[in-house]
């Protein structure tokens, strides 16, 4: 899975309702998922995070990538200098869009 920095990044420059859905677009939902639940678990102790989120995250990104330093390879990709405060709002809103879509039509 080819992963890239940009895609957080973008963030602070959209408004928070419409990125997941531009983000799902360019980049797919698995890969999105797994960059924001990188995300979120590089920022251990960071309480702008939502404890729902966090478990998100959790169940998402199960499987550490530990290089031969002991280090989680998400740090790369991950950890982007993007608030913590707007991760949590886009991360939020990305689980609202999946439940949305799971969700059975009436």
């Amino acid at each position: 899975m080819k992963l890239m920095t940009p895609f957080l990044t973008t963030i602070t420059a959209c408004a928070w309702m419409t990125v997941p859905c531009s983000r799902l677009a360019g980049y797919g939902a698995e890969r999105t998922r797994y960059i924001v639940a990188a995300a979120i678990q590089v920022r251990d102790g960071d309480a702008r995070i939502s404890p729902q989120n966090r478990r998100w995250a959790d169940s998402v990104r199960t499987i550490q990538d530990i290089n031969a330093d002991g280090y989680d390879k998400a740090v790369y990709y991950a950890n982007l200098q993007s608030h913590a405060g707007l991760i949590d709002i886009f991360t939020s809103r990305l689980r609202q869009l999946e439940r949305e879509k799971t969700a059975p039509e009436r």
